[in-house]
């Protein structure tokens, strides 16, 4: 009997772990989306300004972090008005973060066209 429950306790840890890696792969593919997304702009806007292998790592990087925070903000038991607040706070921050110390001037610039241009269509 005790070890059928100890069986059954590994069983669920094993689901819990698995159903965690499972998140933070979609998390990571998800960023990595975006990522190629931003690329896939910059270089329709100016061919010279695709990202580089580094760029496109950190850049990855924030845009996990960022989907962490988030679903940490979702979770939380603020008031949608503070969560938006907190939230629009993180996406402002991680766009900070990208242009001040991620980008190039030219990447810069491609991005400012392009969002301009996303926001005509």
């Amino acid at each position: 009997m005790k070890s059928i429950k100890f069986i059954l306790s590994l069983l669920i840890v094993f689901l819990f772990v698995g159903a965690g890696n499972a998140q933070s792969d979609k998390m990571a593919q998800k960023a990595a989306n975006k990522v190629a997304e931003l690329n896939t702009m910059l270089v329709s806007v100016n061919p010279e300004a695709a990202l580089n292998e580094e760029q496109i790592k950190k850049i990855t990087e924030l845009e996990i972090k960022k989907s962490q925070e988030m679903r940490k903000i979702k979770k939380s038991e603020a008031t949608e008005e503070e969560k938006t607040a907190q939230k629009k706070a993180v996406r402002k921050e991680m766009r900070q973060e990208i242009n001040k110390n991620i980008l190039t001037k030219e990447q810069r610039a491609a991005w400012k066209t392009g969002k301009s241009a996303a926001k005509k269509d």
